[in-house]
């Protein structure tokens, strides 16, 4: 349990200082601002449900790397209407 408190304090902080970082980053990448909206609040998501402890060194490769996976997705699913494995 301290794991994700530790972690929510990181992410909230990382949040405030790059949150509007990260949504230009993903929208520069898919041409759509409401898209990169909500992949961005799927990055900060699914970074509060990550259970192995967080530093402030990896918090930024972090979140390009959730971020840039999560644009293959959207690429993937709009262009080819893969919707992950069954």
């Amino acid at each position: 349990m301290e794991t994700k408190a530790t972690n929510s304090n990181l992410i909230a902080k990382c949040y405030a200082d790059n949150s509007a970082r990260v949504q230009a980053y993903i929208a520069s990448r898919i041409n759509s601002y409401a898209d990169a909206e909500n992949l961005a609040q799927d990055v900060w998501l699914r970074l509060l449900e990550y259970d192995k402890p967080l530093t402030a060194e990896t918090m930024i490769p972090l979140i390009y790397t959730v971020a840039s996976n999560l644009i293959i997705d959207k690429i993937a699913v709009g262009c080819f209407g893969f919707h992950g494995l069954v």
